[in-house]
């Protein structure tokens, strides 16, 4: 994984969000700019991101989703209740593969995701 990348590419997002507070007379990091920067964002897969990462796993399977949710939050998605008994195959698949708007999340911005109720 290139963390160096992540870094420039969550750098270039605060970037954008200055300069959205600057042309709207915002506070830096204010939530209005954090989502507007973000809505505007290209549409993208967490498959495409971390492929842009440089992570080279292809398909998450039984045996390799726990490297899928390392790297999964490398790039700010954060798993709760995440269990090594119990396998996640299906759920990490489907966070990888559905289109979202591209965002580098760091410590402002953190996806979380419950896995409580996985069966």
């Amino acid at each position: 994984m290139n963390y160096n990348f992540i870094e420039q590419k969550r750098e270039e997002r605060l970037n954008k969000i200055r300069k959205y507070c600057e042309e709207h007379d915002l506070e830096f990091g204010c939530i209005e700019a954090c989502i507007a920067v973000d809505q505007a964002s290209p549409t993208t897969t967490n498959r495409k991101m971390l492929e842009e990462a440089g992570f080279t796993l292809k398909e998450v399977t039984d045996s390799n989703w726990r490297d899928w949710a390392a790297a999964l939050e490398d790039i700010g998605i954060r798993f709760v209740n995440l269990r090594e008994d119990k396998n996640y195959a299906h759920v990490i698949n489907e966070i990888v593969n559905e289109e979202i708007t591209e965002c580098w999340g760091g410590p402002d911005m953190q996806e979380c995701i419950d896995l409580k109720d996985v069966k």
